[in-house]
């Protein structure tokens, strides 16, 4: 084997491998800034939480985030996948919210302890029954607002 055979079957696994995304950092999805607000009744809901489910087989699987935010006081939240309010990767989303009644009464610490109960009866609860749909964009993304009733 000559060393420019050598040189090119090494050239040619790294490139390989970097196509692959085989390493920590590179195969994390892009995230970009997004944040919405949740209402009831056109009131803020203080504590609700949404998640957010890619329609997009790519964007699925081991290690793939699910695009996460807790609305405050004001009804606004922010999305974070890899970290809190980091942003989401751009694409279609089915969405899901929940909204504890009581979210410091469940204790997570204690199985026997019961879930807070879904002010909104689980109606939001499921990604294909929920009705709500997003997309983010890639770029910064503000949501239309989720006015439930």
């Amino acid at each position: 084997m000559t060393d420019t055979f050598r040189f090119a079957a090494a050239v040619t696994a790294l490139a390989a491998l970097g196509a692959c995304g085989c390493g920590g950092k590179d195969a994390r999805a892009p995230v970009y800034p997004a944040a919405g607000m949740v209402t009831v009744n056109g009131r803020p809901a203080e504590g609700a939480q949404v998640v957010l489910f890619p329609t997009d087989e790519s964007l699925r699987g081991s290690g793939r985030p699910l695009p996460t935010g807790v609305a405050g006081p004001d009804g606004r939240f922010e999305l974070g996948s890899y970290r809190p309010a980091d942003g989401a990767p751009a694409g279609e989303y089915q969405v899901t919210i929940v909204w504890p009644e009581d979210p410091k009464a469940a204790d997570p610490n204690n199985p026997e302890s019961p879930p807070a109960r879904d002010r909104l009866n689980s109606r939001y609860a499921a990604p294909a029954g929920s009705g709500l749909t997003a997309t983010i964009d890639a770029a910064p993304t503000e949501l239309a607002p989720f006015d439930l009733r």
